[in-house]
Formats: structure tokens, sequence, C-alpha cells
């Protein structure tokens, strides 16, 4: 029996927006809040810690899809190393939790972003997100590379924006003193924020669709984990920077707080003058 052949139709800049996309976390734009709660001011050394962390994780994702780059991702590492019973789990565990999760923060996001409309609309605009989604995974794999590239640029580019406008507004003295917690908060706010990096996993079930996938995949993961690092860690030092900590630590998404005292101040205008 001849298997199908996946069609390669996916490049380094798919395989990284998809990357972006699977490994950037909700928690990137409201866990500034969750980690100056645990540790304050130290939530900058916090996502310092998490960047090596996080890189040394890609690394060891981007090792084993250049040694094994065969469609199905954990499921074929999984399979090399302890057999198919192990891997059979880790497959529909790994499918069954990705998609529960992708649902989960679908709805989560409306009910955050517009809780005016109220539980039965927000079920019908999250509804009709997921049938969108679900509607370009159909079209086939072009489709979703360019809708994953759109994606992934737009969640790239409001931390950018935000970090930009931010600058006028930054106040040093936010950060004195340095030190408001106890050392071991850092490990605490990083429990809750590790979410931030979760889904390393999703570009390498593209492996037989990528073209070259033992170099595009761990390249397109190590860069793509290292964007998202960089970004988390300037935005909440932007975000520690306009507003103190206290007031961070208060706000269920301060992202939106901050977004509101630029506003106030004329950050945006003064930027776009500039």
């Amino acid at each position: 029996m001849v298997e199908a052949e996946l069609k390669k139709g996916l490049g380094y800049w798919s395989v990284l927006a998809l990357s972006i996309g699977s490994i950037m976390g909700t928690t990137v734009f409201f866990g500034a809040g969750i980690g100056a709660r645990h540790s304050g001011n130290l939530l900058v050394i916090t996502n310092l810690l998490l960047a090596l962390v996080v890189v040394y994780i890609a690394a060891c994702f981007a090792e084993l899809a250049s040694s094994f780059p065969g469609a199905g991702g954990a499921y074929e590492f999984s399979k090399q190393a302890y057999g198919r019973f192990v891997s059979f789990i880790m497959g529909w565990t790994a499918w069954l939790v990705g998609n529960t999760a992708i649902v989960v923060m679908i709805i989560g996001a409306v009910n955050l972003l517009a809780p005016e409309l109220g539980e039965l609309k927000q079920f019908f605009v999250s509804a009709l997100l997921i049938t969108a989604l679900s509607a370009v995974s159909y079209f086939g794999v072009q489709a979703s590379g360019y809708m994953l590239v759109i994606f992934a640029a737009v969640m790239v580019a409001a931390p950018l924006v935000l970090i930009a406008v931010g600058l006028p507004a930054f106040h040093i003295k936010n950060f004195v003193p340095f030190i408001t917690h106890p050392l071991y908060t850092v490990f605490v706010s990083a429990f809750f924020l590790i979410e931030s990096y979760f889904g390393w996993e999703g570009a390498t079930y593209l492996s037989e669709e990528t073209k070259n996938p033992r170099r595009v995949i761990p390249k397109a993961l190590l860069h793509g984990t290292i964007i998202i690092a960089v970004l988390n860690i300037l935005l909440n030092v932007t975000i520690l920077g306009v507003m103190k900590w206290s007031e961070v630590a208060s706000k269920q998404l301060p992202i939106l707080d901050v977004i509101g005292v630029l506003v106030k101040n004329d950050a945006f205008a003064y930027v776009l003058v500039s």
C-alpha cells in the first residue's frame, strides 16, 4: 500500500509564523498583572529567567525536529523513544489539550475584551471565530500559511507599537526600589507566566509539509522563541515603566490601562509626530 505524500508547501516564513502563533500564549498580554502581584518589579528578573529556560527548551525541540522530521511532532518523538503505546497516549493527549486550549483561549479573549456583549453574544462570536479558523484550514496548507503570517505579524506588531509609544511616558523611578518582594517570588511568577511560551510542538506537526524541514523547522522554532522572549521582556518593562508595579498588580488587564494612560498623555500623537 502506497502512502499519500503530503505537499511540501511551507517555507521558513510560514513556519516562523506558525511557531510564533503556537508558542505565544495570551499570558504575554495580561501576565504583567499576575507577575506584579507575586513579585512586583522583580517581574523583570522573572522574564529574563524564563527567556533562558524557554530558549533551551526550544533548542531541544529543534534538535528533535531535525533528527525526526516526520509528521506528528511529539507523537513521532515519543514513538522513537518509548514505542507506539506511549506515543498513542501522547498524540491523543496533545490533540485534546491543544484543541481544548484553543477554544478556552478564544472564549476567554472574547469575554475579556468584550464583556458588554453578554454571554449569548460572546458564545456566538467565539463560535464564529472558531468556524472561520477551521474554514481556513480546510482550504489547505498554503491558505493556512498566509493566515498564519498575518496573525503572527499582528501579534508581534501590537506589542512593538505599545513599546515604542510607551518610551516617552517611561519613568525609571517606577523601578525604585527594584527589590519589592522576596527573591523566591521570581519562581512563583515564573510558574504562572510560563504559559506565555507553551506550544513548541505546534510547528513540528507539519514537518512533512515543510520544504527542507531538517533546517527550516529548528531555525524557525529558535527564532520564534527568541522573538517572543524579547517582546515579553520589553513589553513588561514598558508596562512597569509607565505604571507603578502596585498599580499594575491591581489590574486584570494592565495592558489596556497602560494604553489608556498613553492616550491620556498624548503619547501616541507624540510618536507619530516624531
